[in-house]
């Protein structure tokens, strides 16, 4: 999870050279890779904040997680994974034509959040 943290924040770092290697007639392009690089800060954000608290728990030698609790966690993982695993292609190919559903999903997931 520190990697992942670490690793976000050299890319938003390095955003702005990015962005100026980028054409000249990608404008788009740059702008939605400045804001796939700020959702995907965020999210590492999220990681930290949601899963620190779960790991210092356990690390005190409390009891571990309750069946139940165990099981939202699951749900809540799959649908993360969803999530990434709609984002990453994106990222990859460069086609941000379907980056309104990705951003809906990353609201629906939020809403998971904080009901959980």
């Amino acid at each position: 999870m520190k990697k992942f943290n670490k690793k976000t924040k050299k890319i938003k770092h390095n955003v702005i050279t990015t962005v100026i290697k980028l054409k000249a007639d990608l404008i788009d392009t740059g702008y939605f890779y400045v804001q796939s690089v700020d959702y995907l800060r965020e999210i590492a954000h999220y990681f930290t904040f949601m899963a620190m608290p779960g790991l210092v728990h356990i690390e005190n030698n409390h009891n571990g997680l309750g069946k139940h609790q165990t099981y939202e966690l699951m749900k809540l993982t799959i649908v993360v994974m969803d999530l990434i695993g709609e984002i990453i292609p994106v990222i990859h190919l460069k086609d941000y034509s379907n980056l309104d559903s990705i951003i809906e999903e990353q609201h629906g997931l939020l809403e998971l959040v904080v009901k959980k």
